[in-house]
């Protein structure tokens, strides 16, 4: 499982405070990262080049903002560095303020960032090259991914259903659609219960990845239905360079937009 990675922009005059936060997050299984640097030189490019990979490394930025941070050169210089960056999840904190007033809203955040960087990858046995293939690259790109294993069975709808509701309750379902998807009536059922799942008001998030322009006819009524539009890609099993390097980039797109 991949934890979330957090990387805590503050002064070290609030440090204190910081590190308060830093116990929080750490109690509910982030992963959270503080330098606590009191003495910098400005000219220090080896440092501030060091910080920059550092904040490359995590999966969100939280900005702890105060009066000491905002007249803190080095946490303008990282706050500027990130809003420069489009594949980064930045997030603020006034602490300043009593932390009640504020955890409670960047919590939900992450919990719905957690949700969007989960994948269930939902494909045909007959594709299972490609899917591994997708989940691969996917993996090594930071997501948390699965290979959702198909029930397979008949006459067990409703223990069906629920499996459903977990995976679009705690991720994204990513149905993998090509031609043996569609042939599927397991397949099938999984797609029609991950549209109409719902559970304590979450929306689905269900991303289809379509393999084959031809199948886009096909898909009228997942447009009509899904958080986000299916995106076709024109390729078949053997995944380019090119086409690792566009399902990244969508998949990017849509969790950064979440």
């Amino acid at each position: 499982m991949n934890t979330l990675t957090i990387f805590l922009s503050h002064s070290h005059k609030d440090i204190e405070k910081v590190r308060k936060l830093r116990e929080i997050l750490e109690s509910l299984e982030f992963e959270p990262l503080i330098f606590h640097l009191q003495c910098l030189d400005d000219s220090n490019s080896e440092l501030e080049e060091f910080i920059k990979r550092e904040i490359d490394a995590r999966n969100v930025f939280i900005y702890c903002r105060s009066k000491n941070s905002e007249s803190s050169d080095w946490v303008q210089k990282e706050l500027q560095y990130i809003k420069r960056s489009d594949s980064r999840r930045l997030y603020t904190i006034d602490i300043d303020l009593p932390l009640n007033r504020t955890l409670v809203t960047l919590l939900n955040s992450l919990c719905e960032l957690v949700r969007q960087n989960r994948i269930f990858l939902s494909c045909s046995h007959g594709d299972a090259q490609l899917c591994d293939c997708i989940k691969e690259l996917l993996v090594g790109n930071g997501y948390e991914v699965y290979r959702f294993e198909h029930l397979n069975t008949e006459g067990e709808q409703e223990e069906h259903d629920k499996v459903i509701r977990e995976i679009v309750k705690n991720g994204i379902f990513m149905p993998v659609i090509t031609h043996r998807y569609m042939k599927s009536i397991y397949c099938q059922a999984e797609l029609e219960s991950a549209l109409y799942a719902t559970d304590y008001g979450i929306k689905p998030l269900i991303v289809p990845l379509v393999v084959n322009y031809s199948l886009r006819n096909a898909l009228r009524l997942i447009q009509r239905l899904c958080l986000y539009n299916p995106h076709a890609f024109d390729f078949d099993q053997a995944l380019t360079d090119s086409d690792k390097s566009k399902i990244l980039e969508w998949i990017r797109e849509i969790t950064k937009n979440s």
